[in-house]
């Protein structure tokens, strides 16, 4: 199967609440998806952080969660790695280096690192396999066997209506992560604003009519492209908006299988 049999289609954005826009906040969540070429395979980099609404430069470690996991995966696939390598140890080295990115950008703030706050989701999908990195609530959803399967349940902090951030003293102990040995070809990724809309919190499964109308639609378009106005209107919404008045965060990704025309 080459690059050409297994093209992504993608469509994501992050968008601010109702609460932030009534308080003059700016949007705290921020994502990235990028498809990344190695040899004839293209692989998905997802990524999508939740800045804690408490911390007053959390948009900005949120951003830098996110492109710096980008950059690591990129440099960590062009250095002709296979994601089946990745150790414990190459992971809390990647968040090492983000975190000393965030605090760079807090020492320019002139401010604290834990004003840098934002939890940290995100994924390498190959052809073959993918892995799952989690910090945090929010999640990050695949289909598997028919059925969609979440990577990690939302985490909790210590507290009722707190969670973990990459920024904590004790985040090594709050990484999740594994690795998945097969093909994935639908993921969906979404910060704790949509958590109620697509999972169901009193029996632990994923809510599939939240997302598969929406991956169905996106798999038989020409690109994806033209989805990205639509996905920013529907997380705007007045449905949306009168169940959270969070930020909102969504990634919605399809890859076509080697049987599908590639449009």
């Amino acid at each position: 199967m080459t690059g050409n049999q297994l093209r992504w289609k993608v469509v994501f954005d992050s968008v601010q609440g109702t609460s932030h826009e009534r308080n003059n906040q700016p949007c705290q969540d921020c994502s990235r998806v990028v498809k990344h070429q190695v040899a004839e395979e293209e692989i998905l980099i997802a990524v999508c952080a939740d800045g804690a609404g408490s911390s007053t430069h959390s948009a900005e470690g949120a951003r830098i969660v996110c492109d710096e996991f980008v950059k690591l995966g990129q440099s960590y696939l062009n250095e002709q790695h296979t994601i089946e390598e990745v150790s414990q140890e190459i992971i809390l080295n990647w968040l090492e280096q983000i975190r000393s990115e965030m605090l760079n950008e807090a020492d320019q703030l002139q401010t604290e690192l834990s004003q840098m706050a934002s939890t940290f989701l995100g994924c390498i999908i190959t052809p073959q396999c993918a892995l799952f990195i989690q910090i945090g609530d929010g999640a990050m959803i695949y289909k598997e066997a028919e059925q969609f399967q979440y990577a990690f349940w939302p985490h909790s902090g210590e507290y009722i209506n707190m969670t973990n951030f990459l920024t904590s003293e004790k985040y090594q102990e709050q990484v999740e992560w594994k690795i998945i040995t097969k093909q994935i070809d639908e993921f969906a990724a979404f910060t704790d604003g949509l958590e109620r809309l697509v999972l169901n919190f009193e029996k632990q499964f994923v809510h599939e009519p939240a997302v598969v109308p929406m991956l169905n639609a996106l798999r038989s378009s020409e690109t994806g492209d033209e989805f990205f106005d639509p996905l920013r209107s529907f997380l705007n919404s007045k449905n949306i908006n009168e169940r959270t008045d969070d930020d909102k965060t969504l990634v919605l990704a399809t890859r076509l299988n080697n049987e599908e025309p590639v449009l």
